[in-house]
């Protein structure tokens, strides 16, 4: 590692930020981390997410576990899959892979938690380069200009710690607008006594007590002691760059995050290497995010768009795709449905999964073909 006396400043430890910073560092960058949050306490509220190999995945990040069974419910049908379905990860908390990231570098960076950064002008100073870390509300992005003063779209997550009896490699997904917003709701364990229970919403309003209220019923019904609750939002927001003079944007500050299920992990990995190799090799950032990682979300615009047009009819429908053999050994295979990049393979499933979609089946069918398209464009990228 070569020393390099340009001096970095990170405003938030969050994955996008440690990320950056490791990468920086590995360059042999002088560089610093700046935290709001004081150093034992969580920057976000504990909870789990995962998702099925079937969509995506997050090769960067080892899962706390694997998901072995998916009950996927609409308000008339269940589909129950079994089989290398999945993966979860517990986030925020004392635990979470953020926490831990920022565990795995302290020996190696100054973390300075507890300190505020309302604005860039703290930090030019003593400081060649900012890179903005700093969640979906940044005040740094937002004071130099780069992005919109008001969302164009805002994510609300209510979400439930409960107690009861689980199977730790089991999740349960609710497709149904009485339990969420244009959005879902979900319950993964934490451990075989409690998991987290969440019912995200994504629309420009969404009444989170309503739905706060709606998934206790569900509690409830379930048998389930609700423990501890909490109220999260995500915001996304037009930007005009994210780069301008010595600010870099990444992570959940640049609204690197799906507008479909409202997940980031992967996107602000992706966008704090990008960052990094963009200040290290001095390329135009907004090139790289254009050509590397914004395309990626073109697919889950349209799935988007599904959520925001269906009913609970639509979603029964959807659900019970899941029963029939095809789809359901699809997703309990554990490859995704472009990962071979097999054109015949690919076409059948395509073909198969529009027919069963029914009225929406032309956005589904777009959905899939984006989805190719991007798989088969970082095919090329690997192997060129």
């Amino acid at each position: 590692m070569e020393e390099n006396l340009t001096r970095i400043a990170i405003v938030g430890s969050g994955i996008a930020g440690t990320t950056c910073a490791k990468a920086l560092h590995t360059l042999g960058y002088d560089v610093e981390i700046f935290e709001m949050t004081p150093k034992d306490r969580p920057t976000r509220p504990r909870q789990m997410e995962g998702s099925v190999h079937f969509l995506e995945n997050v090769p960067e990040l080892q899962p706390s576990r694997n998901m072995k069974r998916l009950e996927i419910r609409s308000p008339n049908f269940v589909a129950s899959l079994k089989g290398n379905v999945g993966f979860f990860y517990e986030v925020g908390g004392l635990n979470g892979i953020e926490a831990k990231a920022r565990k795995d570098i302290e020996r190696l960076i100054p973390i300075h938690y507890g300190t505020r950064v309302r604005s860039k002008r703290q930090l030019e100073d003593e400081f060649d380069v900012i890179v903005a870390a700093d969640g979906y509300r940044s005040r740094i992005a937002e004071e130099t200009g780069l992005r919109s003063r008001m969302p164009k779209q805002v994510g609300t997550g209510v979400g439930l710690t409960i107690k009861g009896d689980f199977d730790p490699e089991w999740m349960a997904i609710w497709l149904d607008n009485y339990l969420s917003f244009h959005g879902y709701a979900y319950v993964i364990p934490f451990s075989k006594r409690e998991a987290s229970l969440i019912s995200a919403s994504i629309w420009k309003r969404a009444h989170f007590r309503v739905y706060r209220e709606r998934l206790k019923e569900l509690a409830v019904s379930r048998g389930w002691k609700v423990l501890d609750e909490w109220v999260d939002f995500v915001s996304w927001y037009d930007f005009s760059s994210y780069h301008r003079g010595n600010l870099y944007v990444i992570g959940n500050a640049g609204s690197f995050t799906d507008p479909a299920f409202g997940f980031g992990l992967k996107w602000a990995i992706k966008s704090a290497k990008l960052c990094a190799k963009a200040i290290h090799q001095n390329l135009d950032y907004d090139l790289l995010l254009d050509r590397e990682l914004l395309p990626e979300f073109s697919s889950w615009q349209v799935m988007r768009k599904i959520f925001e047009s269906v009913n609970n009819k639509d979603y029964d429908r959807f659900v019970n795709i899941f029963n029939r053999p095809y789809a359901k050994n699809l997703v309990e295979s554990g490859e995704s449905i472009c990962c071979t990049l097999k054109p015949r393979e690919v076409a059948q499933n395509i073909r198969i999964l529009f027919k069963c979609v029914g009225c929406y089946g032309f956005l589904f069918h777009k959905f899939l073909m984006l989805m190719l398209y991007q798989r088969f464009m970082d095919y090329l990228q690997k192997t060129c």
